[in-house]
């Protein structure tokens, strides 16, 4: 009973950090979810991107059951087939939410893992903080920071890649604990080991900024420490070459595949994915402090328009800046958070939706391997961490007037508030019963089938995982790149656009016979301009659970 007392005193803390932020997420994010954990999802209603984490769960499921190489897949852009190399397909997430998958579908175990993100991540940067001020209540004001970030709200609108982030506050807490000595180095080596996989699989992207980052802050932190810390640094950098050969033999196939499939072209615009000037201290829609009028003009992309941080917790970064310069943290922090915070606008800087002219020196990162390929408003995510760093220390600070220091605190969590209106939610993901089940009347085992809406149109992909990879489809969406094998096809072009001229339907043929297509299944959301080319094809298609089939044999 004693043993008990203890633990629970022990743990106690941590149990009520966790339903605090679990419960305040449940609140914003949760009761449409929770309503209908398979029919609505925490993702904007005008996105196919959750449709390819969905699928991923499933197909890491079925390529380790059935033996196939998980990093290529032909159960898509069938027959020539796909890498997955450049694709997020989250195989840590397919790991971690396969119970979810085979009990209640690749909807609800997606469900599952956005939801626990925020709450994932909001603790780690607690756990963080609390290791370096020692004190509660601010160690939670800068989880919350974290885990409750304009980055985070703009990536729950469906990128369970980006938001699957709580591994990095836990590795820099080991970096501190083997700088500080507290932990050995065969110690820290088996946890950072698997803490950096963990990372690898749910992002390549966040994994290599991960590392840029880190790495500039460690020098900053030895370029600015004396005798002693730069010695500390120099062994936790000696540990950390070694963990990263470690984690590099571990996922070598993947990075052969890596290599040797790099995409002819940048998977995004740079310039287009710019944080804007002003979005740093003028709010978009996500959260609860915008003002409408202004938060257009700041607004590209909405789910990478994250630059948000607000002017109280601006003054406080500021603050802690001029109050802790002199020493080695507050100079590796406030350099964080300077660098992540420039880098994210990008090679040319944006101002109230304009683009200026003026080059970012900042921003001009593109040559970089591996990073070269990340897009700039994602380095926010450090900024974030940084500032919540800083204002957990600011708000620990023994001796100094409470009242004006948690005014300010308040005034910072409050302008991170998200928007309760916002559509966090698609409340009415298309499920017809065709692939639950039917289809294996209509279908052959790995017949070659085109399901519109095609690719990121709508949900082809989520319907594949529905049907276990029972049927293969000459199309796809793992990303914004299509395989040369079937860009040259301008009905591809038409199927993305739903913009189909009136001779499309010859070529249409041919590419059904060139890719041996036995039908194309209309799912529901299929634009009307494609029913008189289609019956065409096939003047009686059979019309079963909810969809229609046309014969293409």
């Amino acid at each position: 009973m004693r043993d008990a007392r203890k633990l629970l005193r022990r743990i106690g803390p941590d149990l009520a950090v966790l339903g605090l932020f679990g419960a305040f997420t449940l609140a914003i994010f949760g009761r449409p979810v929770l309503a209908d954990p398979t029919g609505a999802c925490l993702c904007a209603p005008y996105s196919a991107d959750p449709s390819i984490y969905m699928w991923s769960m499933e197909w890491w499921r079925h390529a380790l059951a059935d033996g196939l190489n998980p990093l290529y897949t032909h159960v898509i852009w069938t027959p020539s087939g796909v890498s997955l190399a450049w694709a997020t397909t989250v195989p840590t997430a397919a790991l971690l939410g396969f119970p979810f998958v085979a009990t209640a579908g690749p909807v609800a175990a997606y469900n599952v893992l956005m939801l626990s993100a925020p709450v994932l991540a909001a603790y780690a940067a607690y756990r963080l903080c609390l290791h370096i001020t020692r004190v509660f209540w601010p160690s939670v004001a800068g989880g919350y920071v974290f885990g409750f970030s304009t980055y985070m709200l703009g990536h729950l609108l469906g990128h369970l890649n980006l938001v699957s982030v709580w591994s990095i506050p836990f590795e820099v807490l080991l970096v501190l604990l083997h700088v500080e000595r507290r932990i050995s180095r065969a110690r820290f080596l088996l946890l950072i080991v698997p803490l950096g996989l963990v990372q690898f699989g749910f992002s390549t992207e966040l994994f290599a900024t991960t590392v840029a980052f880190g790495a500039f802050a460690l020098v900053v932190g030895y370029l600015g420490g004396g005798r002693d810390v730069r010695a500390r640094i120099r062994r936790a950098a000696a540990s950390l070459v070694v963990a990263g050969g470690v984690v590099a033999v571990l996922v070598s196939p993947y990075l052969f595949y890596v290599l040797n499939d790099r995409p002819g072209k940048p998977l995004g615009s740079r310039t287009a994915t710019a944080v804007d000037v002003a979005n740093v201290v003028v709010p978009s829609s996500l959260t609860a402090a915008r003002v409408p009028s202004l938060a257009d003009r700041v607004t590209r992309n909405e789910s990478e328009t994250v630059g948000y941080v607000g002017l109280p917790l601006l003054a406080i970064v500021m603050l802690f800046f001029v109050r802790e310069r002199r020493r080695t943290r507050g100079l590796a922090i406030f350099a964080t958070f300077a660098l992540a915070l420039a880098a994210s606008l990008g090679p040319w800087f944006w101002f109230a939706g304009t683009k200026t002219g003026i080059p970012n020196p900042l921003g001009a990162y593109g040559f970089l391997p591996i990073v070269g390929h990340a897009l700039p408003a994602r380095f926010v995510l450090y900024a974030f961490l940084a500032a919540a760093l800083a204002l957990a220390l600011s708000l620990a600070r023994p001796r100094a007037s409470v009242g004006p220091r948690w005014l300010l605190a308040a005034a910072a969590v409050g302008a991170l508030f998200p928007n309760p209106t916002h559509h966090w939610f698609n409340r009415d993901v298309p499920d017809p019963p065709f692939f639950r089940g039917e289809y294996a009347d209509a279908l052959r085992p790995g017949e070659n089938v085109v399901v519109l809406p095609y690719g990121e149109r709508g949900f082809s992909m989520l319907w594949q995982a529905r049907a276990h990879m029972d049927f293969r489809m000459a199309g796809g969406y793992v990303g914004p790149l299509i395989p040369r094998s079937f860009a040259r096809y301008p009905v591809v072009h038409w199927f993305e656009t739903d913009d189909p001229p009136a001779y499309a339907g010859p070529l249409l043929r041919r590419f059904l016979r060139e890719k041996r297509v036995a039908a194309v299944i209309a799912g529901p959301g299929t634009a009307p301009v494609w029913q008189p080319i289609l019956r065409r094809l096939d003047p009686s298609p059979e019309t079963v659970g909810g969809v229609q089939i046309f014969d293409a044999s």
